[in-house]
């Protein structure tokens, strides 16, 4: 019995030793990586009738990019914030409302759960926004980038700040998991959020920034584009006239990408291997 004590007491030292020296938390660190997480790109990408925004803490709706455009009453401040912690101000709303899930909280608000210090935080929207904005804005000063940021609010400045580095063994799968996903989910809301729709007359052009991975002929479909936008988001476009990128060429916001029929254009958009309606990035009105 005192052996199994002993083979006990020596494996929970090992656990906590191994723990300190790569600064895992024990209990908070494996509560934030599988409890509550924000819905994957796709869920943010629904097109349709809006599932709207909900008032309050207790909870809320799947946000979608209508959403977001639709909904101004807290932009003044975010503009605010974004000019104070030089944060692009699309990433910043987008952040604001994964980190809070779609909840609002008084004057509109996003009720943001932050990693650190949330505790502390009365039950005030503007003050959980100002203080999501700083803290931020301190994560991308203390990594030295907007994408590292990101990472750090899922998994820690430390670490996140390991993973620039493409050979640290080190950092947990998991670890690496959280960073990219908020990061991925964040940077393609963001883009989806300032995307224009890509039909104009008789020109399709770029309705993000990304860079073109295809420009040719598809026996099937005919002349294509295909572009990679933010992570693994990406969007396609076949039956056009004539094609004015070639593959590997970065393109912005409405670059044209070739010249088409309107209603001959098919329009896709993919995260992953997921299909989504392009009608997700169509603007309000149009």
């Amino acid at each position: 019995m005192n052996r199994q004590k002993g083979l006990l007491a020596f494996l929970c030292a090992a656990v906590a030793a191994t723990c300190a020296v790569l600064q895992i938390p024990l209990a908070s660190g494996v509560e934030h990586l599988f409890g509550d997480e924000a819905p994957p790109l796709c869920a943010h990408l629904k097109a349709g009738k809006d599932t709207g925004l909900r008032d309050g803490p207790g909870g809320g709706d799947p946000i979608t990019v209508g959403s977001l455009r639709n909904d101004e009453r807290p932009d003044y401040e975010i503009e605010q914030l974004s000019k104070t912690h030089r944060l692009p101000f699309a990433v910043l709303k987008a952040h604001l409302a994964v980190t809070s899930q779609g909840v609002r909280g008084t004057n509109g608000h996003f009720w943001s759960r932050l990693p650190e210090g949330d505790e502390e935080l009365p039950d005030d929207g503007l003050l959980r926004t100002q203080a999501a904005a700083a803290l931020l804005g301190r994560y991308q000063k203390e990594t030295g980038s907007l994408d590292a940021a990101l990472s750090a609010w899922a998994i820690g400045p430390y670490r996140a700040n390991r993973a620039k580095d493409a050979g640290d063994m080190h950092l947990l799968a998991a670890h690496q998991s959280a960073a990219a996903r908020h990061r991925c989910t964040v940077m393609g809301l963001a883009a989806a959020y300032e995307a224009r729709w890509p039909l104009d007359d008789e020109t399709v052009r770029a309705p993000m920034p990304g860079r073109v991975i295809f420009a040719g002929i598809d026996g099937v479909r005919g002349r294509c584009v295909q572009l990679q936008h933010t992570c693994d988001f990406f969007s396609e476009f076949c039956g056009l006239l004539k094609l004015a990128v070639k593959a590997g060429q970065p393109v912005e916001p409405g670059a044209r990408l070739g010249s088409a029929v309107p209603q001959a254009v098919r329009f896709g958009l993919r995260v992953g291997k997921r299909i989504v309606d392009p009608a997700a990035l169509k603007p309000p009105g149009e």
